[in-house]
C-alpha cells in the first residue's frame, strides 16, 4: 500500500493545492485519488494527516507566540516526562534559542536531586557552577546561609505540619461569612 505522501498534490503554505482549492474540496477530491492508490482508510485519517503535515511545516522549530516569564519558568522546571508533546517542542525551541537557560535548567535539576537524595556531597561543586550562571542570585542566597541550607537538605524534618496549623488557626480566626 503506498504512503499518503505519494498521492498528494503539491500545496502552498495555506494548505491549498496549486489550483487554489479550499481544504474541504482538497480532501474530497484527493480522497478518491488516495483510494485509487490503495489507501483503504476513512477520510478522517486523511484530514488528520493533512493537519499534522501543515502544523509540522508551520512549526519549523520556531515559537509562534511570545510566552510569559512565568510560563517559561514552569516549563523549564517541570520534569520532562510531565510535559505534553507541544510543551516538549516549546522547551526544545527555548533551549536552542537561549543556551544559558538550558544550563540553568540543568543546574536547578541538580539541586533538586541533591535535596531529594538528602546529599551534600556535590553542594560545593554545585555552588561554583551556579555562581557563573543565570541562577547566581539563588546561589548567593544559599551561600549567605549555607548552614541553614545544609541542615534543610540533610535533616528529615519539615515545617509542613507547622504551616498547616498556621493556616488552620488563620481560618478559625476569621469571622464566618454570612
Amino acid at each position: 500500500m503506498p504512503a499518503i505522501a505519494e498521492a498528494t498534490p503539491p500545496c502552498n503554505k495555506r494548505g491549498l493545492s496549486i489550483r487554489s482549492q479550499p481544504r474541504p474540496l482538497f480532501r474530497i477530491q484527493y480522497s478518491t485519488r488516495f483510494y485509487n492508490h490503495g489507501f483503504r482508510d476513512c477520510l478522517r485519517v486523511v484530514g488528520e494527516w493533512a493537519t499534522r503535515r501543515r502544523r509540522a511545516e508551520k512549526a519549523d522549530g520556531a515559537l509562534t507566540r511570545v510566552l510569559s516569564a512565568r510560563t517559561i519558568a514552569r516549563l523549564m522546571t517541570v520534569g520532562r516526562d510531565a510535559l505534553s508533546n507541544a510543551e516538549t517542542i516549546t522547551v526544545a525551541a527555548i533551549e536552542n534559542g537561549v543556551p544559558p537557560l538550558a544550563e540553568a535548567r540543568e543546574i536547578i535539576a541538580a539541586f533538586q536531586a541533591m535535596v531529594r537524595q538528602r546529599s551534600l556531597a556535590g553542594l560545593d561543586v554545585w555552588l561554583a557552577r551556579a555562581k557563573s550562571s543565570l541562577v547566581v542570585s539563588f546561589a548567593n542566597g544559599i551561600i549567605k546561609d549555607q548552614a541553614a541550607a545544609s541542615a534543610a537538605i540533610t535533616t528529615p524534618w519539615s515545617n509542613g505540619q507547622a504551616e498547616g496549623q498556621v493556616t488552620k488557626v488563620k481560618l478559625d480566626a476569621r469571622p464566618p461569612k454570612t
